[in-house]
């Protein structure tokens, strides 16, 4: 978590309460592991981790954990809401536009990449073996459900 100003205000509170715990268990390491997107990588990442196109994958989840809809409500909704990027440990967070360009360099290898990786998250976090295939399953067709409409 980055330093930050213990002033300063979220209208996601609750989700950037939860980053200590998401970090601590390092749920999102599927993802930086296991998923490989072919796009040019630029030397800045706006997280002390390199793996700035997996990022934007996570500003994707996060924009869907907090309420966004489409993908230009990540401008609106979680690029300036500063303290919970900070919870999560970043400085900032790329444009709608960066992210949808890296999600459009997404092949279907790419998308088998992150259904293994939040199919693992969701065996790694949940004790009922009976929920884990059905929840991570219907997780993944929402993700792309979200992502699909904005194509």
């Amino acid at each position: 978590m980055l330093a930050s100003d213990s002033t300063a205000l979220s209208s996601r509170a609750s989700l950037a309460a939860l980053a200590p715990v998401i970090e601590a268990k390092d749920i999102f390491a599927p993802i930086y592991e296991q998923v490989t997107i072919d796009q040019k990588q630029l030397l800045y990442s706006p997280r002390v981790r390199s793996h700035a196109n997996n990022d934007k994958l996570i500003f994707v989840v996060l924009g869907i954990l907090s309420g966004t809809q489409y993908m230009f409500d990540i401008n609106v909704k979680l690029r300036p809401d500063k303290p919970l990027l900070n919870a999560f440990g970043y400085e900032g967070c790329a444009d709608q536009s960066v992210i949808q360009d890296t999600l459009d360099a997404c092949v279907e290898e790419n998308v088998i990449q992150l259904e293994q990786a939040i199919s693992q998250i969701f065996a790694q976090q949940n004790r009922s073996q009976a929920l884990r295939g059905a929840i991570a399953s219907q997780a993944f067709r929402c993700l792309m459900l979200w992502w699909n409409q904005e194509k």
